[in-house]
This record gives structure tokens, C-alpha cells and sequence, in this order.
């Protein structure tokens, strides 16, 4: 399960930058790096290529947040 923790998803949004690099992305997720990493080569995670580097904009950690919350029963 991947959250997004204390940070409010508003919050998430609003912040100055609109791309993170990986490391900042696993930060928001609550996990690694490299889940980070996998999850792209997966195609579960859409990213965008600057160069050599990746990055991720905060609206799509935010979908793919989103498209995971499940309903308790």
C-alpha cells in the first residue's frame, strides 16, 4: 500500500515544483526508490525523460495514489 502519509494530497499539488526526480517521488509514496523505479518500468507510474533524467509530476503520483484507494468494508 502506498500513501502519501501526513501530506495532505492538496498540499501535494501546490508545492512549487511540478516535477520530482525519484527520490522525492519515493518520499512521496512511502516507499523506495527502487519501487519507484519498478513501478515505471511496469507502466504503472507515467514519467517524463529530461535528458538522462527522470522525473515524475505530482499529479500523477496523485492518480496513481488515487487509483489505488480501496473502500473499507
Amino acid at each position: 500500500v502506498f500513501l502519501l502519509g501526513a501530506i495532505e494530497m492538496s498540499s501535494v499539488i501546490s508545492e512549487p515544483s511540478i516535477l520530482v526526480n525519484e527520490r522525492e517521488a519515493a518520499r512521496l509514496l512511502g516507499c523506495c526508490e527502487r519501487t519507484v523505479s519498478r513501478m515505471r518500468n511496469a507502466g504503472q507510474l507515467k514519467y517524463v525523460n529530461l535528458g538522462k533524467a527522470v522525473r515524475y509530476s505530482r499529479e500523477e503520483i496523485v492518480r496513481f495514489v488515487e487509483s489505488r484507494l480501496t473502500v473499507a468494508k
